[in-house]
């Protein structure tokens, strides 16, 4: 018989009461603090994971420039040009 580990996604109406059981309980790691889904990247700052906030294009005298906000997990709040990060999505 053939087993498969799949995520499964499961509501919680108190998020930081989720994390503290699953990162203090159950013994997970949190490795990026956000939304599912979210494009990750690393941060130009201190090499950790950062996940994607939000994007916008912005003009340029060479045309729109994709720029990214991201978070880290030290808490590094950036917004730049996509094409500064070594691994941008898409």
């Amino acid at each position: 018989m053939d087993f498969k580990l799949e995520p499964v996604m499961i509501p919680a109406s108190d998020v930081d009461r989720a994390k503290d059981f699953d990162t203090q309980t159950a013994g997970f790691a949190l490795e990026v603090d956000g939304p599912a889904g979210e494009d990750v990247v690393t941060c130009p700052e201190c090499e950790q994971p950062a996940a994607v906030e939000r994007r916008a294009q912005l003009d340029s005298t060479d045309g729109p420039v994709e720029h990214l906000k991201i978070r880290c997990l030290d808490r590094h709040s950036l917004f730049l040009p996509a094409y500064m990060l070594a691994d941008h999505p898409g």
